[in-house]
């Protein structure tokens, strides 16, 4: 399963998919599935250099878990 978002900066796009997390939630809990969170990855793709400490420091939070943004891929 994948979650794109789009927006104007990395905070914009960290609670867009903190949304997504949120509705996947849901989801899971009404089709009786499982969602292994552990294995949640994120990554950021941008062409503004700028922002790097923004993605470093960004964490997209689903549940009680946090996840980085893979910065080895963007």
């Amino acid at each position: 399963m994948a979650w794109v978002v789009e927006g104007e900066d990395v905070g914009e796009c960290t609670q867009r998919l903190e949304r997504c997390a949120e509705g996947i939630q849901i989801w899971v809990k009404e089709n009786a599935c499982q969602c292994d969170i552990e294995k949640t990855e994120a990554i950021l793709i941008t062409q503004k250099r700028n922002n790097k400490e923004q993605k470093i420091k960004a964490q997209v939070r689903v549940r009680s878990h946090e996840v980085k943004y893979n910065i080895e891929v963007t």
